[in-house]
């Protein structure tokens, strides 16, 4: 009977002490874009399914996005892949077809994507695959050209089941791992606990980089300069000089945005997040900010802190005076246009 007790009482514990530290009030910014400039606009794949849960953005050459999408709370035929989408539609229509990559599938089949990455000239994409069943992912590598994905190459590993966000940096591409357990451990989730890591692949061999993170997230390339997202530190982080930025909330994908700044997406209260992500609440807050490296200066580009317009937004793209952003538990895209 004392061992039952103690089973169920330390995940209760762990739970409300995550909750205490996590809990915060969220105080409204003055942002750029109002909500009267902002809309959320449905996505919709060629079989007609509405997509939502669009995690990761990238921006490709010709003004194109590249959306990655898996909604983890749907089971019944999700729409979900890597999807194209022109950004000139967003701005013209309230629900938009986009065009599935090419190749995706033949390559790996089921497809769960998660963080992607493309490179400056847009002919090389980078990807996580996740493999719910068995709590497995795989980071894979190739060409991208119109004609589709070719892959070039792929890590396969045991860790591999907590890739969270790469980025490329020259040859190599450098990957998160947002913690250290690939099942929920109590040393990856009480308060202050810091196990995530970052790794790079360089033809296929990974090499740490960086340990001791605070849920490694988001990954993006400032010059040479490494930045990390530390979401459950309020935090980005600079590997290669080891300079600190503090952000109003917990920063999950960043995103190179224009004149040297990254566009990062921010969770102002990670609790009311994990509420959301759990189904346990329809809504949660959403902050995006234009963040320079070089001078430490933050503008707030969008703040939504009650989840009225968009929900739980997990990356930003800041492109000629247009904001767009996804959600991994959200529907659709946020569109905003000044």
């Amino acid at each position: 009977m004392n061992r039952l007790i103690v089973v169920m009482v330390v995940p209760v514990t762990a739970i409300i002490l995550v909750a205490i530290f996590l809990s915060d009030e969220v105080t409204p910014e003055a942002a750029l874009f109002s909500h009267d400039q902002c809309r959320v606009v449905e996505v919709t794949d060629a079989r007609y399914r509405s997509m939502s849960g669009i995690e990761d953005i990238a921006l490709l050459p010709g003004g194109e996005l590249l959306l990655s999408s898996y909604n983890r709370h749907l089971t019944s035929a999700p729409a979900r892949g890597l999807n194209t989408v022109p950004i000139s539609l967003l701005l013209e229509e309230d629900d938009v077809f986009t065009r599935a990559v090419p190749g995706t599938h033949l390559t790996f089949g089921t497809l769960h994507p998660h963080g992607i990455a493309v490179d400056r000239s847009g002919s090389r994409l980078a990807l996580i695959n996740r493999k719910p069943r068995d709590d497995t992912a795989i980071v894979a590598w190739g060409s991208l050209t119109p004609d589709g994905f070719v892959e070039r190459g792929r890590w396969e590993a045991p860790q591999a089941c907590r890739a969270n966000d790469l980025a490329w940096r020259g040859a190599e591409i450098v990957v998160t791992l947002d913690r250290e357990s690939c099942e929920w451990s109590m040393s990856d989730l009480m308060p202050g606990a810091a196990t995530g890591s970052v790794l790079t692949l360089g033809f296929g061999e990974a090499e740490p980089m960086a340990e001791g993170l605070a849920w490694a997230n988001g990954v993006s390339l400032d010059g040479g300069s490494v930045l990390v997202a530390e979401t459950r530190a309020n935090r980005v982080t600079n590997l290669s000089s080891g300079a600190v930025t503090e952000f109003s909330g917990g920063p999950d994908n960043l995103n190179p945005g224009p004149n040297g700044t990254q566009i990062v997406a921010l969770h102002p209260n990670l609790f009311d997040y994990w509420l959301f992500t759990m189904q346990y609440s329809s809504t949660a807050p959403s902050r995006i900010v234009a963040w320079s490296p070089n001078t430490g200066q933050q503008e707030v580009l969008f703040d939504d802190p009650f989840g009225e317009v968009y929900s739980g937004a997990t990356s930003a793209i800041y492109h000629r005076n247009t904001l767009i952003a996804g959600s991994a538990y959200g529907q659709g895209l946020l569109v905003c246009r000044r």
